[in-house]
């Protein structure tokens, strides 16, 4: 199955822990990176000060969601991502499940869609450049439809 991931850090070598966590994700068994993104600068959403570094991958498993999260969860941990002081603080990489092809998923450890993607254009707009014509499948629009209309709600504020 094909799944498009999130990928954030604002602490440290932000790109080196992001390449880390990307080459980790590909030496996972019965997984494979297809595509990435362009690594790029966003402000923090929340209390967070320092910039990310943001990007999105396209995986393709056969792993089941959940150990698909826990292999990702445990990346974080390695690369110290998942000390977490406070909610949106700093941490040196943040990995999330944004899209499992058309599936949605409502468990207590994983909620896919990510239920913030649309709000959050450090996801939206590299997941435009890899994944555009990916259906959101509760919305029911492309992800290039939800990045161009966060871009207008920002143009009318």
């Amino acid at each position: 199955m094909r799944v498009l991931i999130a990928l954030g850090s604002n602490k440290g070598d932000r790109r080196a822990f992001i390449k880390k966590a990307i080459y980790a994700i590909d030496n996972l068994e019965k997984t494979r990176v297809a595509t990435i993104s362009r690594i790029m600068p966003y402000e923090a959403w929340g209390p967070a000060i320092a910039t990310f570094l943001n990007a999105t991958a396209v995986l393709e498993t056969s792993l089941h969601p959940l150990e698909l999260l826990q292999h990702m969860q445990k990346i974080e941990y390695e690369l110290h991502g998942r000390e977490r002081p406070y909610k949106w603080g700093p941490r040196t990489i943040d990995l999330d499940i944004l899209l499992i092809e058309d599936y949605v998923i409502e468990h207590p450890q994983l909620k896919v869609p990510h239920p913030y993607m649309t709000e959050r254009i450090f996801v939206l707009e590299p997941a435009c450049q890899i994944a555009p014509h990916w259906v959101h499948p509760t919305k029911r629009r492309t992800i290039k439809h939800l990045y161009h209309s966060l871009l207008r709600s920002f143009h009318t504020l």
